[in-house]
């Protein structure tokens, strides 16, 4: 009974020593970002497609070696009358492969919903690929596409294209 206690204890030990090692090998950032496309737009008119909504204000990452969450959020308030003319809403799984030194590839899946003046617009996943350039190691932009799968009055396959740009900054 003693050597079974004796090895239970030398187990929990050695089994602690091994979580911690794997604990201090986790790699943790905390990315915040933004459309960069109205910023960049009054400098280089490149972008001439102005969708009313389907993209976010507003980008977050929360990464663990390179895998994590990601939210989104953005709306629209109209000038005249203060009303949000519409919104944008997401949350899900983000992945990022380093291609290079200052090049990674970037992918993952939203739940996502939007609206569009009354109407609520639309509610379903989107799975999302995209490139990310690093210029150092706290600023990044980033482009992506994404296939959007869900309901706005019915079922809808809706493919978004690659027409924006993100700015990300590194917090942590």
């Amino acid at each position: 009974m003693k050597n079974t206690i004796k090895v239970g204890v030398l187990f929990l030990i050695l089994v602690s020593f091994k979580a911690n090692a794997q604990r201090d090998t986790v790699v943790h950032t905390h990315l915040v970002g933004f459309d960069a496309n109205s910023m960049i737009s009054q400098f280089v008119p490149f972008n001439t497609i102005t969708p009313s909504v389907g993209f976010p204000a507003i980008i977050t990452r929360r990464m663990w070696n390179n895998k994590g969450f990601r939210s989104t959020a953005g709306f629209h308030l109209d000038p005249n009358s203060f009303n949000i003319d519409n919104f944008y809403f997401s949350f899900g799984y983000t992945a990022k492969k380093d291609l290079g030194k200052r090049i990674s590839w970037i992918k993952g899946i939203d739940i996502k919903a939007y609206s569009e003046g009354n109407d609520f617009g639309f509610f379903g996943i989107a799975p999302y690929w995209g490139v990310e350039y690093n210029f150092n190691e706290i600023i990044s932009v980033s482009t992506e596409t994404a296939i959007q799968l869900g309901l706005i009055d019915g079922p809808v396959l809706d493919i978004k294209p690659p027409i924006h740009i993100q700015c990300h900054f590194k917090l942590k």
